[in-house]
């Protein structure tokens, strides 16, 4: 196994998440950090706005996913694996990042309606378009 550490500010976090090298002091977890990176690199289930209570990332994973946290990690580092599952990332305006798992894909889609409903009345009040 390598010696690499991710360097990230004054310390590193370490998880018991497979293949966890050190995760951003923001993250809880190894995996949450990597299901924040999935957010990032698009998908077609968003709401929110970090100006309005947060924005909403809604990620449904039939398998097991692998994420690299680090592209500038020697090769051989080992990637994060994200179990098969259903999650909601959140992130508000601080920047601060929740990750939400549910037993259940209807849950979790429940939940993201919710949300998304909230979203479009407050645009409503602010008279914007939808």
């Amino acid at each position: 196994m390598s010696d690499y550490y991710r360097l990230i500010g004054p310390s590193i976090e370490r998880c018991g998440q497979e293949g966890c090298q050190g995760h951003m002091g923001k993250f809880d977890s190894c995996r949450d950090e990597a299901l924040y990176q999935m957010s990032l690199d698009g998908t077609d289930e968003t709401t929110g706005d970090v100006e309005y209570e947060g924005y909403y990332v809604l990620i449904v994973l039939d398998a097991s996913a692998t994420v690299n946290l680090d592209d500038d990690a020697p090769d051989g580092t080992p990637q994060v694996t994200v179990p098969a599952g259903s999650y909601i990332v959140t992130e508000n305006g601080q920047g601060f990042v929740s990750v939400y798992t549910y037993e259940t894909e209807a849950l979790a889609r429940e939940d993201f309606k919710r949300a998304e409903d909230a979203y479009s009345a407050w645009l409503d009040q602010d008279g914007e378009d939808v």
